[in-house]
């Protein structure tokens, strides 16, 4: 989470029989770390800087270990693709159910997601909201998406999105799958057919994951936000040298 110097709360949980697996990575909040019911907490490391709590956390607790930044805070690729964010300016991209629509990179107001919609390699600027429905399928590599709404997508939708390497296409930002600025929750609740891989950076959002959302070991997926919630599957891994992280 955020460093607010608040370490008696919780910006990282894990509720209900939601499980957390990372390959040769950690977990690390800024505040405190939460497990309930029947779910788990695997990592190498688990980095609080208040107190950890749960009988399903492991490995390696370090609980009242301080806060680190925002590692994402200074970088000015980021940092710049999201001030060039002006809500409501652009293309607005409907897909119905069973249709498909492939787009390339530039400026759009919202993305209405029902069928399948297929990105090129490049810089997406999206000036609203994401919305993925059911049995619907967003696809693309080597893609950054930046956005100032709401991302949400819902179970049975799927996500098959590759962030660009250090060499990218276009403006896009090696490494960065997704960022955005909203104070909104976010939620992923569909399933990935195909690694998610990249960073996801919300640092404003409470961003939530459900259904199972699979980088593989090999995979490379850092989820930073003011809050993380699981309440389902996630199997995250971080071997991002291809990728500049």
């Amino acid at each position: 989470g955020g460093v607010d110097g608040i370490t008696t709360g919780s910006d990282a949980s894990v509720s209900g029989t939601a499980s957390l697996t990372t390959t040769d990575c950690s977990l690390r909040s800024d505040d405190g770390i939460n497990q309930s019911g029947g779910g788990t907490i695997n990592t190498s490391g688990v980095y609080a800087g208040g107190t950890i709590s749960g009988s399903g956390v492991c490995c390696d607790l370090h609980a009242n270990s301080g806060q680190i930044p925002d590692p994402y805070e200074t970088y000015v690729p980021v940092q710049n693709a999201l001030h060039s964010l002006v809500p409501g300016t652009g293309t607005t991209i409907s897909v119905k159910p069973a249709a498909s629509q492939s787009i390339y990179p530039g400026t759009y107001s919202g993305w209405n997601v029902n069928g399948t919609l297929n990105l090129s390699p490049g810089l997406y600027i999206v000036n609203g909201d994401i919305s993925s429905g059911a049995q619907s399928v967003i696809s693309g590599t080597g893609v950054t998406i930046i956005t100032s709404g709401t991302v949400t997508t819902t179970g049975g939708s799927s996500l098959a999105l590759t962030a660009p390497t250090t060499n990218p296409v276009g403006n896009a930002i090696p490494g960065v799958l997704i960022a955005g600025n909203s104070p909104t929750a976010m939620a992923f609740l569909g399933n990935s057919t195909s690694p998610i891989t990249g960073v996801m950076y919300f640092p404003n959002a409470n961003l939530k994951f459900a259904g199972t959302s699979s980088s593989g070991n090999d995979g490379c997926t850092e989820v930073i936000a003011s809050t993380i919630t699981l309440v389902g599957t996630s199997n995250l891994a971080a071997n991002c040298s291809a990728y500049g992280t």
